[in-house]
């Protein structure tokens, strides 16, 4: 009976320095790992990525839905989206601004306006509840009064819910 011949792997019998084999490649070896790892840090990095700009397009969705002025248009360019932004943000600080000085002008004027008013057959009231400020005003009838006491609250930007005459 003649012995089997096994079978050699390709590495088989390559010598180094007449004394040392070369080992075979294995699936272990640190080459094919450190390919995987790479390949894992990749996608690692698309997978990144990825949901940063998911995180943008929201982020940006969010902005249009904010500002007035983009709210009709159905997908304005991010530079429009920025640009609409940055102008209603320098439109808000100017009414904040406005709003301000009305207030102050507001604490000021009363004063002055009802000292002004000395007609007997008259009276006003002011009531504020929840920073609404309501007012009530009776006047004996005059032709143009309605429109003058209007114009006052025009003047002053208020804004009239009701008006009984």
């Amino acid at each position: 009976m003649k012995p089997k011949k096994r079978k050699q792997s390709i590495m088989e019998g390559y010598k180094y320095n007449d004394t040392n084999i070369i080992p075979p490649i294995l699936l272990s070896s640190s080459a094919i790992s450190i390919n995987k790892n790479n390949e894992n840090e990749a996608d690692q990095s698309i997978l990144t990525e990825r949901q940063r700009r998911a995180k943008m397009s929201e982020n940006f969705s969010v902005l249009q839905s904010m500002v007035p002025t983009l709210l009709k248009s159905f997908k304005p360019p991010k530079e429009k989206i920025i640009t609409e932004t940055t102008n209603y943000i320098k439109y808000l600080e100017q009414e904040a601004k406005r709003l301000e000085s009305l207030k102050k002008c507001q604490f000021k004027e009363p004063k002055s306006v009802l000292s002004k008013c000395t007609n007997h057959n008259s009276s006003k009231n002011v009531a504020v509840s929840n920073g609404a400020t309501f007012f009530a005003i009776q006047l004996p009838v005059r032709q143009g009064l309605v429109l003058e006491v209007v114009k006052v609250f025009e003047k002053h930007r208020a804004e009239v819910l009701e008006a009984r005459v």
